[in-house]
């Protein structure tokens, strides 16, 4: 794939990744509602003082190539907020526009869709179809890849995130428990349905009495797929999970420095109740959030995000080594170009990210 001059974006695809460095390790932390195969990740970032080793990413990643997105007056978009890779095509969100752009793999514009409010989408890979509420309308919609509207309804739960698991199974975050009876789930975070939406199981329970949802730090994304597998990032706690069928599994821990934690009461002591957005503020070297979650093979990468910094982290599950993304560097093999910043989503075999025409 050849790196091409494009007016206003691209994706920089990473692919086929050769090996990376961190620490895996087994950890019994079972849960009452909960499967878990739960391995710690002991991840130190680099000193923020002292200026890391650059090391070339073609030592690191096999191949390194540029998609450039067809330009045109339908699909020219701000940002991309999101994007889903299929066999086929690349799914972009730009909240800026609230419009869904659609291309084919080689960057060739497809179709668009709008809506009043598009927070986050899904794809229903069993029906190849797009799926997404619109948070303005109440209204959960339903294309197909020719940009046909399928279907409309009215969204199940209010203020949620939702993921096709599997051809059977779609899983809703909730942010903050709302009206709706779901029996004994109705104080559940995580909700499995089956496609018609019939409740089979929920999973962390939102205590209302010690949690303010607006003091909730939400990632702009809480499902992220990789390897067809749908993983999901609870906010404030440091854990991965894994949805398989109907079940959450806690899959991993991330073990960050001490100086990195929240306190362990952070989501039930009342005494942060009002004030934990205040806490960031007064604490700018806690990580309040991971988010940007991918595995490819046996590599993962996620963002960790604190008040005043972020670090990005590759992770190696066979060396048991991590590396910052900052630490990579670009190459007269790859024309000096920009590598982008976070991974914004990944398939069986590479990692994508963004990098905008004024960066080169």
């Amino acid at each position: 794939m050849t790196g091409l001059n494009f007016k206003y974006s691209f994706l920089m695809l990473s692919a086929s990744i050769f090996s990376l460095l961190s620490c895996v390790q087994p950890k019994n932390n079972h849960s009452e509602d909960l499967l878990t195969s739960t391995k710690l990740l002991t991840i130190k970032f680099p000193d923020q003082l002292i200026k890391p080793k650059i090391i070339d990413s073609q030592k690191i990643f096999e191949s390194i190539g540029y998609i450039p997105l067809e330009t045109t007056q339908t699909s020219r978009f701000s940002e991309i907020n999101q994007l889903e890779v299929t066999q086929n095509h690349l799914v972009v969100l730009d909240r800026g526009t609230s419009a869904i752009l659609v291309f084919l793999k080689n960057g060739k514009f497809q179709f668009k869709i709008t809506a009043s409010s598009i927070r986050e989408f899904s794809i229903n890979e069993v029906t190849d179809q797009i799926v997404f509420q619109d948070n303005y309308l109440g209204q959960t919609f339903r294309y197909d890849f020719t940009g046909k509207l399928l279907e409309a309804w009215t969204t199940p739960f209010v203020h949620s995130a939702h993921v096709f698991v599997d051809s059977t199974h779609r899983a809703f975050y909730r942010y903050f428990v709302d009206k709706r009876d779901v029996g004994k789930f109705s104080n559940s975070n995580i909700v499995i349905s089956d496609q018609a939406g019939a409740i089979s199981n929920g999973f962390l329970s939102y205590d209302t009495s010690a949690i303010n949802f607006r003091e909730v730090l939400n990632p702009d994304k809480q499902f992220y797929k990789s390897n067809g597998t749908t993983y999901f990032i609870q906010p404030y706690v440091n854990r991965i999970y894994r949805i398989e069928s109907d079940k959450l599994i806690a899959d991993f821990n991330l073990n960050f420095e001490e100086k990195y934690k929240l306190p362990d009461s952070f989501l039930t002591d009342k005494r942060y109740l009002r004030h934990r957005l205040d806490y960031f503020q007064d604490n700018p070297q806690k990580i309040a959030l991971v988010r940007d979650f991918y595995i490819v093979d046996s590599m993962l990468a996620f963002k960790a995000l604190a008040s005043n910094w972020y670090d990005i982290i590759l992770y190696d599950l066979k060396t048991r080594e991590s590396l910052s993304a900052y630490q990579l560097g670009s190459s007269p093999a790859n024309n000096n170009l920009p590598l982008g910043t976070s991974f914004i989503a990944a398939d069986t075999t590479s990692f994508y990210r963004f990098v905008a025409a004024k960066d080169l």
